[in-house]
């Protein structure tokens, strides 16, 4: 399947993040053969962090409270 994400800022405190479907973006280690992300496809949802830290040093990142919003 087709990876999608989004980039959104950092923060060290605790925030919520919207994110609309219409700014996840095709990573571009991904490929998708229609080139969109295809709602009624979507088999899983991977919180994390991509790429390696500039500065050395550990971190959490802590999910809560997921939802899909019409």
């Amino acid at each position: 399947g087709s990876q999608y994400c989004v980039e959104p800022p950092a923060s060290a405190e605790w925030t919520t993040l919207t994110v609309p479907f219409a700014d996840l973006k095709l990573g571009g280690w991904s490929r998708d053969e229609n080139d969109r992300l295809d709602i009624d496809q979507i088999g899983s949802i991977i919180i994390g962090t991509h790429g390696t830290a500039k500065v050395g040093g550990t971190g959490t990142i802590w999910a809560a409270d997921i939802e899909f919003v019409p």
